[in-house]
């Protein structure tokens, strides 16, 4: 997993992304102290019962930025039985087309939002794959529970 400090001309929407970033870092663990019986479930198969989930991808755009180059920015709205500010945080996997993994980044999430940004230096993941490459959203709320993952095509 890799963490980043987007450096990018700071405007409002991309004050709300670093503010939703620095908060998503200062999260707390999750309680990993499960009983035998939670072990023994299948960890792909969410418990729709308590799992987050993910309302909508929002936002996906890649664009040029004078300070950090070619960068990607994703917004998603997402819920959660507990209540949607339970949702803490989550990771965006990049695809290829044949569903191999280029790159895997870290959401940062607050109050049914989540965000997230990439700078294609980092993976050589630049705007001319838009439209090639499948971004796969997965959430996690406070108790560890995880949403079922979401493909989106870009």
């Amino acid at each position: 997993m890799r963490f980043f400090v987007p450096t990018f001309t700071l405007t409002a929407s991309s004050f709300l992304v670093l503010s939703a970033f620095v908060a998503g870092c200062a999260g707390e663990k999750a309680d990993d102290s499960g009983s035998v019986a939670d072990s023994e479930t299948d960890s792909d198969s969410p418990d729709l019962g308590v799992a987050p989930t993910i309302v909508s991808v929002d936002t996906v755009q890649c664009a040029e930025y004078q300070s950090a180059g070619e960068s990607w920015d994703l917004a998603l709205t997402v819920d959660d039985p507990q209540g949607a500010e339970t949702v803490k945080d989550g990771t965006i996997a990049v695809l290829n087309a044949d569903g191999g993994e280029l790159a895997n980044y870290v959401l940062a999430c607050g109050n049914g939002q989540c965000f997230g940004s990439f700078r294609a230096e980092y993976d050589g993941i630049g705007c001319s794959l838009l439209g090639d490459v499948t971004l796969r959203f997965v959430v996690v709320d406070a108790d560890g529970n995880a949403s079922a993952s979401t493909d989106y095509a870009t």
